[in-house]
């Protein structure tokens, strides 16, 4: 079984970018609007959630990837 090197990187490479662009995004649209005195909670929340999201992403594409390479 030898996996070729493009895809391997491709992968963390996008997985990073994703992760970058989620965190920036839902914390832009997240603060714009709350109050500061109130902000930490729901920025919290969705911090969790982006990084919820991120962890099961990485799990499946690690399964794709053994699974595509048998």
């Amino acid at each position: 079984m030898v996996l070729t090197t493009a895809p391997v990187l491709l992968g963390p490479v996008l997985l990073g970018l994703g992760w970058n662009l989620g965190l920036l995004v839902g914390t832009a649209v997240m603060t714009t609007p709350v109050a500061g005195t109130t902000r930490a909670a729901p920025q919290g929340k969705v911090d969790v959630a982006i990084a919820a999201t991120i962890a099961a992403d990485g799990l499946i594409s690690g399964l794709v990837v053994v699974r595509r390479h048998r």
